[in-house]
């Protein structure tokens, strides 16, 4: 399964309240609709759907995306962000992947049917 890698902000995790994360260093392989673990360092808090991944470049992060990322604003993210990952350039295109906690137990069928539909034509 694949998944999302967080080393800070746990508590907003856990909470609900960080339902984004913007990441700026790698294209996302994610399809949305699909569950993916989100992990804290190497811990498995829960599991997530991609609700969506959508390519902005830093400058046009707005105070929402910052917010639901974590941050109080967009000012702040955009530092905290080009600190974390050694970007000096704020037209670096990233990507905001939103997320929704989910419960395994709930979705059976309905993976069962994601990867049927996903792979049926594949051989």
């Amino acid at each position: 399964m694949k998944s999302l890698k967080f080393t800070y902000l746990k508590e907003l995790l856990l909470d609900g309240s960080k339902t984004t994360t913007i990441r700026c260093l790698f294209i996302p392989n994610f399809v949305e609709g699909e569950v993916i673990a989100i992990k804290f360092q190497d811990e498995v808090l829960f599991h997530a759907e991609v609700v969506s991944v959508v390519p902005k470049r830093l400058s046009e992060i707005t105070d929402e995306d910052a917010i639901r990322d974590g941050f109080k604003n967009r000012e702040e993210a955009m530092k905290k962000i080009m600190a974390l990952n050694k970007i000096k350039d704020k037209q670096r295109f990233c990507f905001i992947i939103t997320f929704m906690r989910v419960d395994m137990r709930d979705l059976k069928g309905s993976l069962d049917h994601f990867f049927i539909e996903k792979y049926k034509n594949k051989g």
